[in-house]
């Protein structure tokens, strides 16, 4: 019987992608599950499974093919493995020709076979997926379950550190836990076993949702040697040598936009070197890039120049301590996989970054005095009457006039990326450990809906239930102390940002106006800036612009609800 297959659902938020590789031939036999070629998403490259067994007739598809849901891929001849292999149900992204020696009696026997024996218990073996961007891994904090416990769907399973923050992993599925493959404090990576579920198969309702695909492990996880680039095995690349020698400060541009085509573990190996891949030209069909690819371009480059993402770092040599006991009881503490990043991530940028602090007092009084007056209509709308929705909202209107502040720095290009989102970034103080979780399109959010959004996603993140992409994408970040105490304090610039604002706490100060002294409630903030984007004029420029927004903020912020 003749199959035709077609391109099944991959996961949430893919719809097409492109195709890299075919793995048979016409007239290969092909074993259910075995991948019947490669598919490069904007997320991921994966191969695609057979959905049984037979004979490839053809493929409906060439490499290179861009292909969306519901394309046909191949055609093929099922080898016949019981009497009721021949149905009339449907199984996800398959689509059986027309029989016309089945008769309708028959299909309704078989369509009973089928369904019995889906019904049937099975093992789902359950493995870490992708995370969020730059996120490849962690360290298991917390097993949830053991093996023999009962589990429902979106139930979590383990709790994970990542260099992010700390999230839980949930149960795809329903079902009884038999066996779990990871262990308190161990690491693990995207592609690992977490662990086997026993479901209770597939029932009727869902067997007749035709077309759906639920993915519970990543598709294909590609293995490289990250090994040595001096290796005597390391193979080069017949690359062209005006390739060769292309210089990693030196871009050849294009006329029009270069697709890189690179798998998961390329590109990681890539980000680690401060590699750009579009400057590297790919060995493989359709110009793949391959690890080997980016050993040779880094032993072509290397006497010339430095990677520009290693520009202006500093190497750390750590010094012996001395012997502390010596002095009186001691105890150690392991760091916290998200304190240890964090050490690392600081140390980077104030390494790299010329930092310029401008400072700026500012009086809060009015806004200090409207949780007196409207509170009660903040908590009805769900918000809190706090200053730090107005600083929020204060800093998108300042990146709107100074678009400077909301870039990023290409050294690689010589390029400033000017953003046209505004995003910010409010750094939270967790026992975990500092994170920012951002709060995204705020120039579209009234005073109300930042307080509403930012009370949810700071408590979100102090429960360790931030997801990884609400970590990402800020414009420019805010550091409020305010509620702890301090005066003042230069914070450091968060990469690939270009500024950062810190709030301190406000105290009561004699103010001279209209020829008299009168207590005001007076803040310090601190303009945390890098000096080879922005000039010192243009940061006068903001925090004056932020103390007019604050001081007058019935006619600035509140005019604009």
């Amino acid at each position: 019987m003749s199959f035709e297959f077609y391109l099944p659902e991959l996961g949430e938020g893919i719809t097409s992608g492109t195709v890299i590789a075919l793995s048979y031939e016409p007239g290969d036999k092909v074993s259910k599950d075995d991948s019947i070629l490669e598919l490069e998403t904007d997320k991921a490259a994966m191969g695609i499974p057979s959905p049984i067994d037979g004979t490839l007739v053809k493929y409906c598809v060439e490499e290179g093919a861009d292909i969306k849901i519901g394309d046909l891929l191949a055609v093929f001849e099922e080898t016949l493995a019981t009497p009721y292999s021949e149905t009339s149900i449907d199984v996800p992204g398959i689509r059986p020709e027309a029989d016309p020696e089945t008769n309708s009696e028959d299909l309704s026997m078989m369509d009973t076979a089928v369904i019995d024996s889906l019904e049937e218990t099975n093992l789902v073996e359950v493995y870490l997926p992708e995370l969020g961007e730059g996120i490849i891994g962690g360290a298991v904090i917390s097993l949830y379950v053991k093996e023999g416990d009962d589990i429902l769907e979106g139930d979590p399973l383990v709790e994970l550190e990542t260099d992010k923050a700390a999230m839980s992993i949930p149960s795809p599925m329903s079902g009884k836990v038999i066996t779990m493959n990871v262990a308190d404090g161990q690491e693990i990576k995207i592609g690992d076993l977490i662990g086997t579920i026993e479901s209770s198969g597939i029932s009727l309702s869902s067997h007749e949702n035709k077309g759906e695909v639920t993915v519970y492990e990543v598709a294909e996880i590609e293995i490289a040697d990250e090994g040595d680039f001096n290796s005597a095995e390391t193979q080069e690349s017949p690359v062209s040598e005006k390739a060769k020698h292309r210089d990693f400060t030196t871009p050849i541009l294009d006329d029009t936009k270069k697709v890189v085509r690179a798998g998961p573990a390329t590109r990681k190996f890539a980000r680690e070197l401060g590699i750009d891949l579009s400057l590297v030209v790919g060995s493989k069909r359709n110009g793949r890039i391959d690890v080997p690819d980016l050993k040779s371009y880094v032993k072509q480059n290397l006497n010339k120049s430095t990677m520009g993402s290693a520009a202006g770092n500093i190497v750390n040599v750590s010094r012996p301590l001395p012997d502390f006991s010596k002095f009186g009881p001691i105890n150690r503490e392991p760091l916290s996989k998200i304190r240890k990043i964090v050490s690392e991530r600081m140390s980077s940028n104030w390494n790299t970054i010329p930092h310029v602090f401008q400072f700026q007092d500012i009086d809060i009084t009015g806004i200090t005095g409207l949780q007196k007056k409207f509170g009660s209509e903040f908590k009805e709308k769900g918000s809190t009457a706090s200053p730090t929705n107005f600083f929020i909202k204060a800093m998108v209107n300042c990146l709107q006039e100074f678009p400077k502040f909301n870039s990023s720095i290409d050294l690689a290009s010589g390029e400033l990326i000017l953003k046209e989102y505004f995003n910010i970034g409010v750094a939270v103080d967790t026992p975990a450990g500092l994170i920012v979780p951002v709060l995204k399109g705020v120039d579209n959010m009234s005073i109300f809906e930042i307080g509403k959004n930012l009370r949810d996603i700071a408590k979100r993140g102090r429960d360790r239930k931030i997801m990884p992409d609400e970590m990402t994408g800020a414009s420019m970040t805010l550091s409020n102390l305010g509620g702890i105490g301090g005066t003042q304090f230069t914070p450091i610039v968060n990469l690939p940002e270009v500024a950062i604002l810190g709030i301190a706490r406000s105290q009561m100060k004699p103010v001279f106006i209209n020829n008299e002294f009168v207590a005001r409630n007076i803040v310090t903030i601190c303009l945390s800036y890098d000096h080879r984007v922005i000039d010192g004029a243009d940061a006068a420029r903001y925090v004056v612009k932020f103390k007019d927004l604050i001081e007058n903020y019935e006619k600035t912020l509140m005019g604009v609800v």
